[in-house]
C-alpha cells in the first residue's frame, strides 16, 4: 500500500484532512504530523511515497523540510499545499516542491494531485532511477518564466505584449527563440530581431511550449552538450513535422508540445548517468536495436517512462504525458491519425534523415501500416519537407 505524510502545525487542519481523506483509507496508508521535526524522524523510521506539507511552520518551515526529507527519502513526490506566499517564499518552495497547491484545496483536486503522483511512480518500478529523477534538485519545479507564462495564458487575456515582456526577463531564453523564428523550422517570411513580432507570429501556445523545451534541454544539457544539441534539433522537426501532419488541426498543438518534449527522458539519463547510459547507446548503435529497448534490458525502465514521470511532477496535462511514456509503443493498424501517433510518426520521418541520431532511437516506418491507415499522402508530404 502506498504511504502518504501530511505535515502541518495546526491540529484542524490535520483532522479536516483526516475527515476529507476517510473514503482512500484502504488506498493509501496515511500518516499526519503536526511537525517538521517529528516528520522528518519519520521518515528515517519508514519512507513515504508522496509529502504533503504546509509551508508556514514554526522552527522548519515547509521548504526547508521538503529540502530535508528529499535527502532522506529521494523517491518521494514532494507538495506544498499552503495558503497564498510572498514572492521570496514562492521561490524557495520551487527549489524543493514538486507541485504547490494553495488552500483551500478542493478534495478532489488534492487526491487527483496524490493520485497522479502515485500512478507516475508506477511507471518507474526501478527504484534506482526513480530516486536519481526524486534527487535532481535542480528540475522538480517548472522553470520560472513558463510558469508565469502558463499563468498569464490561464486568464484568457494575455496579449502578445504581456507575453514577450515575461520572456524578456531571461536573456538566453529570449535570444534561443529569436534563433528559433528565424530559422528554418518556422519559415517566417523575413527576419526579425523583435520579441513581440516573434509572439505575434508563433502565437502564445507556440512560444510557451517552445520555452518550456529550451529550458529543459538548457538545464539537462551539463551531462552532454552534444547530445542535447542533437536532441534540441531533433525534437524541434519533429514539432515541425507534426503540424505538416496535422494540418494545424484542432490536436496540432498538443502533438507540437509532445513532440517537444518526447525525448526528455533520454537527457535525464546522459545527465545523471553518463557513464552507464554512454555503454546503452553504444550497445544499441553495435548491434542496431532501437535504443528504448536497450534501456529497458539494461535498467529496467526506458527514456520514455522517465520522461513522462519528471514531467508529471511538473503538473503537465495526462495527454502530454501521454505522449511522451508511450511514443515508443508496438505499431498497430488501428492508431488514428491524433496527437499521439503524429509525434511517432514525425519521429519515425525525422530520423530517416539523420542516420546516426536515427540508429539508437526508432524502428523505421512500415510502409504497409502507412497505406491501411490512410496517411500515406501526409507522410510523403511531410517527408519532402522534411528538411525545410
Amino acid at each position: 500500500m502506498n504511504r502518504v505524510l501530511f505535515v502541518d502545525d495546526e491540529p484542524m487542519v490535520l483532522e479536516a484532512l483526516r475527515n476529507a481523506l476517510r473514503g482512500k483509507r484502504k488506498e493509501w496508508d496515511m500518516v499526519f504530523n503536526s511537525s517538521a521535526a517529528s516528520a522528518l524522524k519519520e521518515l528515517e523510521g519508514a519512507p513515504v511515497d508522496v509529502i504533503v506539507t504546509d509551508m508556514r511552520m514554526p522552527q522548519m518551515d515547509g521548504a526547508e523540510f521538503l529540502s530535508r526529507a528529499g535527502k532522506v527519502c529521494p523517491g518521494a513526490t514532494r507538495i506544498i499545499l499552503s495558503g497564498q506566499m510572498e514572492e521570496a517564499a514562492l521561490a524557495r518552495a520551487a527549489i524543493t516542491a514538486h507541485r504547490y497547491l494553495t488552500k483551500p484545496c478542493d478534495n478532489a483536486q488534492l487526491c487527483g494531485s496524490i493520485g497522479r503522483a502515485l500512478e507516475l511512480q508506477a511507471l518507474l518500478k526501478n527504484e534506482r532511477l526513480r530516486a536519481c529523477v526524486g534527487s535532481i534538485e535542480s528540475l522538480p519545479t517548472l522553470p520560472s518564466v513558463y510558469r508565469k507564462l502558463s499563468e498569464a495564458l490561464l486568464t484568457d487575456r494575455a496579449s502578445p505584449e504581456q507575453v514577450a515582456s515575461i520572456v524578456q526577463e531571461d536573456v538566453g531564453i529570449s535570444a534561443k527563440l529569436l534563433q528559433l523564428v528565424n530559422s528554418a523550422f518556422f519559415g517566417l517570411p523575413r527576419q526579425t530581431t523583435s520579441l513581440l513580432q516573434a509572439v505575434r507570429y508563433l502565437g502564445l501556445a507556440t512560444i510557451r511550449s517552445l520555452v518550456l523545451s529550451h529550458s529543459v534541454f538548457d538545464q539537462l544539457a551539463e551531462g552532454d552538450s552534444v547530445f542535447a544539441e542533437q536532441g534540441h534539433e531533433h525534437a524541434l522537426r519533429c514539432a515541425h513535422l507534426t503540424r505538416r501532419l496535422l494540418k494545424r488541426g484542432p490536436e496540432s498543438e498538443l502533438a507540437f508540445t509532445g513532440a517537444l518534449l518526447h525525448d526528455v527522458g533520454s537527457l535525464v539519463l546522459a545527465s545523471k548517468l553518463p557513464r552507464e547510459y554512454a555503454v546503452i547507446c553504444e550497445s544499441a548503435r553495435a548491434t542496431g536495436r532501437p535504443l528504448h529497448l536497450v534501456e529497458a534490458d539494461s535498467l529496467g525502465v526506458s527514456h520514455a517512462e522517465i520522461g513522462a514521470y519528471l514531467l508529471g511532477l511538473w503538473g503537465l496535462p495526462h495527454e502530454v504525458l501521454d505522449i511522451v511514456a508511450f511514443h515508443h509503443a508496438p505499431w498497430t493498424e488501428s492508431l488514428p491519425l491524433d496527437a499521439a501517433s503524429a509525434v511517432r510518426l514525425a519521429e519515425a520521418i525525422s530520423l530517416e534523415s539523420d542516420p546516426n541520431f536515427g540508429l539508437i532511437h526508432a524502428e523505421p516506418l512500415r510502409e504497409g501500416w502507412i497505406e491501411r491507415m490512410g496517411v500515406a499522402a501526409e507522410v510523403a508530404l511531410a517527408r519532402g519537407l522534411g528538411e525545410t
